[in-house]
């Protein structure tokens, strides 16, 4: 069942953000919550973010959970999808360190989801499950950076402010 939840809340998160190459990010960030009555399951999710946008890369993220029915819960994890694009072939690891407020964190392993070359461009999709308490600490940060592989980039506020929105939807 925790594996049919996962493939179904991935499978909502790729049918809805499917990022362009080359977005720009103008307009304020949206949070869903998606009751699916034939799965009985609400998924919350924060749509596409652009995270960076230089002559080398570009970074997204989406996140969200799943909840059993049409309320509020305490998901077992919340995921994190990151969407890199990168000039020629992307060859990291797929390791993630975050700094919160100053404090490193323990590095999450990144699982490889799609890997797609197109042309010149590679774009690798990239997940991370981890626990509602550790998301909500990000969420409730100030100043948040991450690294992944060679790839450093931080949250603005805007970030935050979409991140403190998907973690208010957090049940008890």
């Amino acid at each position: 069942m925790k594996n049919l939840a996962l493939f179904l809340f991935v499978s909502s998160l790729f049918a809805v953000f499917v990022p362009p190459l080359a977005a720009q990010d103008k307009q304020a960030h949206t949070v869903t919550d998606s009751y699916d009555r034939f799965r009985e399951m609400t998924v919350t999710a924060l749509e596409d973010m652009l995270l960076l946008y230089n002559g080398d890369y570009i970074v997204h993220l989406s996140a969200g959970f799943p909840c059993k029915g049409r309320t509020p819960c305490k998901p077992e994890s919340v995921m994190l999808l990151f969407v890199l694009t990168t000039k020629g072939k992307y060859e990291g690891n797929g390791v993630i360190r975050m700094i919160r407020d100053g404090v490193l964190s323990p590095p999450y392993t990144l699982k490889r989801l799609s890997t797609k070359q197109r042309e010149e461009l590679s774009v690798e999709t990239l997940a991370v499950l981890m626990s509602p308490e550790a998301f909500l600490n990000i969420a409730s940060s100030k100043k948040v950076e991450f690294q992944i592989d060679r790839i450093e980039f931080a949250f603005n506020e805007s970030h935050l402010l979409a991140l403190r929105d998907i973690a208010s939807r957090i049940g008890k």
